[in-house]
Formats: C-alpha cells, structure tokens, sequence
C-alpha cells in the first residue's frame, strides 16, 4: 500500500477528540506498514454466560504478580507465620497464630490473639518474644516459667526473654 501523505489526513485527525489522535495515527501508519489490526471485538452477554470457562487457557501461567497465590504469597501483607534469618544468625519468626517454638527459632514477634508454646528447654537456650499486636500474647511452656504456668504480653511492644536451665524457663 503506498505511504499515505500525512497532510492528506492531519485535518481528519483534528477533527478527533485529543485524546483519540495519536490511536488513529497508530492505525494508519499499521495500515501503511500492512500490519493487521483489530478495531474492538464485542462479546454479548449471552456468549459470555454460555462460555465454558473450563477451556480457558494459561490460567496456571504465573505472570500476574500482583495478585495473591499460595506459594508467593500476597507482597502487601506477611504471610501468617515465616520465618527471616538476620546477619547475627538468629532467626526471627512472625506469626499471627498459635505457634510452637522450634530449637532453630531464636526471636519470635507475635500478634493477635496467640499462644507462643516453648519446646522442653535445653540448657542455656534463650528466646525472645515480643507482642507486635494490640492483643494478648500468653507464652506457655513444657516447664515452669519463672515457678509459674504462663508468661502474659498484654500490652503491644511488651516483650520477654526466657532462658533454660534444662529443667525450668525463666524470664531473664
């Protein structure tokens, strides 16, 4: 197709809405260049309720990242429980529900509502726990805390440390 002069359709485009001009010259120079394009497709109503979605393809493509998925997890948000190593080699878990400290476990940052269990303590093994929510944190362990059942955080940013003596924790 031979080259459109541009001066043959700058006043057609000045016709349109600002916002439409450089769209239609978009269109033109594909035609110039015989590119295909595609104006608008329309679906009704009925089509769109009579699809079966079942043959749609490419859903299990990860390329929306944005949005939320099981093994990502949403960017905006922390997942309910994970867990981050520091540069000191001590890592640090948060979680949002009820959780069993583990001998890797080193700092744990709690919220909402929950119960931080400690394993049977080892001699000289130190957890720090802090209350990052507005609820109340109970700590709880296999062994006496201080002579006690229960370490209660009930004010957010209360925080305890606890070591082992073996046999008991006790809040240091």
């Amino acid at each position: 197709m031979p080259n459109i002069d541009r001066s043959y359709y700058k006043p057609l485009l000045a016709l349109l809405p600002a916002n439409m001009q450089a769209t239609a010259e978009r269109f033109i120079r594909a035609i110039q260049e015989q590119k295909t394009v595609e104006l608008a497709s329309y679906v009704t109503i009925e089509q769109l309720e009579e699809a079966d979605h079942g043959d749609l393809k490419g859903l299990s493509d990860d390329d929306h990242t944005q949005y939320y998925n099981e093994e990502r997890g949403d960017g905006r948000y922390s997942r309910r429980s994970h867990e981050h190593t520091a540069e000191s080699g001590r890592s640090v878990v948060s979680t949002a529900i009820d959780y069993t400290v583990t001998a890797s476990d080193s700092i744990i940052l709690a919220s909402g509502t929950t119960t931080i269990t400690l394993p049977l303590g080892i001699s000289g093994t130190v957890y720090d726990i802090k209350n990052v929510g507005e609820e109340t944190i109970t700590v709880i362990g296999n062994e006496d805390i201080d002579d006690g059942e229960t370490a209660v955080l009930s004010v957010q940013y209360d925080s305890v440390t606890v070591v082992s003596d073996g046999s008991a924790w006790y809040v240091i």
